[in-house]
């Protein structure tokens, strides 16, 4: 059998001394700073035991002191102490330390356990319950902990998670919690019920989270099995989730249909551009058009990621001659606005239009100038 050691290192004074005798529950006073203070309820005695036992030295108590350790002959490396757990001298943080050494197995273990008799009501089997104490007294209600943490649990001084004084609880580097469940890393929901009445889950851009409920007759995919493959969602007038006459496939995009391959947006139907005369301001009429298409130049080409061919304009060859149709990202790649060609087109067409008036009427003039000129002659 495995013979139990008691190493007892932290004491302070008393009445009667005593220390730990060979035999079996026996004390005997050694003369020395250790002392076993016995229950007593004589109103004399300083201490005021009343039942209580006090093991207790006559020094002051030193950093990183023990109390109390627990050890077996036969495994002296696995062992439960009592300790002072600051290095700060002449202050004391009662801390409970174990070590195990010889396996790989639990370092600490802490049960507690009730028949089956006692298996009801609210009461938990373990509670941990921090408070202030005044005197000598557990304060509650107004007096309760506000600020400080309630409890840490860190790896080498590493916290890992912690719960303040008001319910959050953080996990991760988190110092002060601010939110009842705060986390800084990933989460995973597993095992979740897969019921007809579910809830979209979005986050803010403070990470703060909240729920929408979806509608049992919304047509969202994974809901029902009638969504269109690739279409976005949207809302109704009834505030229903519905497909959208979006369809995104993750290279292109489609809108009244399905987008087609050769191009990043497919529009089924008319598109209709802002045009309000009421919506302008500081409004010139076109001049030089024509001058301006004619250093215009339509170019067939291939885009460098494609062998497709191409046709259309040069934006650095228009941005020379008309720099409002023409713009460009961070990067300086430049973009041009196709539809801002058509104003200048439907002028220069304008302007040719005089000028082919104007030949008409002048070869119109000559004709008649011809057959007086025939009727002359006869």
């Amino acid at each position: 059998m495995k013979k139990l050691l008691i190493t007892l290192s932290l004491f302070l004074s008393s009445l009667n001394s005593f220390s730990q005798d060979s035999s079996n529950d026996r004390w005997i006073d050694n003369g020395n700073d250790t002392e076993i203070n016995l229950p007593s309820d004589d109103i004399s005695d300083p201490n005021n035991l009343k039942g209580k036992i006090f093991i207790s030295k006559t020094s002051s108590v030193g950093s990183l002191d023990e109390f109390i350790k627990f050890k077996v002959s036969d495994a002296i490396n696995d062992f439960l102490k009592i300790k002072n757990g600051t290095a700060v001298d002449g202050e004391f943080i009662p801390s409970l330390y174990s070590h195990v050494q010889s396996s790989n197995r639990y370092a600490f273990t802490l049960g507690a356990s009730t028949t089956t008799a006692q298996d009801y009501g609210a009461y938990p089997l373990i509670k941990f319950d921090a408070r202030t104490y005044t005197n000598g007294d557990l304060n509650q209600g107004a007096a309760m902990l506000l600020n400080r943490p309630l409890c840490v649990w860190s790896n080498l001084n590493v916290t890992r998670m912690i719960l303040s004084a008001s319910g959050n609880l953080g996990i991760g580097l988190i110092s002060t919690p601010s939110a009842q469940l705060h986390t800084t890393s990933t989460v995973r929901f597993q095992g979740l019920s897969n019921l007809l009445q579910s809830n979209l889950v979005m986050a803010d851009v403070n990470g703060n989270l909240s729920k929408y409920q979806i509608p049992t007759n919304t047509t969202l995919g994974f809901i029902s099995s009638t969504a269109s493959t690739d279409a976005l969602p949207r809302f109704d007038a009834s505030k229903n989730l519905i497909n959208s006459q979006i369809f995104d496939n993750g290279t292109n995009i489609g809108i009244g249909g399905l987008p087609a391959t050769n191009a990043k947006v497919t529009v089924y139907g008319v598109v209709n551009t802002l045009s309000d005369i009421n919506e302008k301001k500081n409004i010139v009429h076109l001049e030089n058009a024509m001058e301006i298409v004619n250093q215009l130049n339509g170019y067939n080409y291939e885009w460098k990621n494609s062998d497709e061919k191409q046709i259309g304009l040069i934006a650095q060859e228009v941005e020379k001659v008309l720099p409002e149709a023409v713009s460009q990202n961070e990067n300086g790649t430049k973009f041009l606005n196709y539809d801002g060609i058509i104003p200048v087109l439907t002028e220069a067409l304008k302007e040719q239009q005089k000028v082919i008036k104007t030949q008409n009427d002048r070869i119109n003039l000559l004709f008649e100038e011809i057959e007086k000129l025939k009727k002359l002659k006869k």
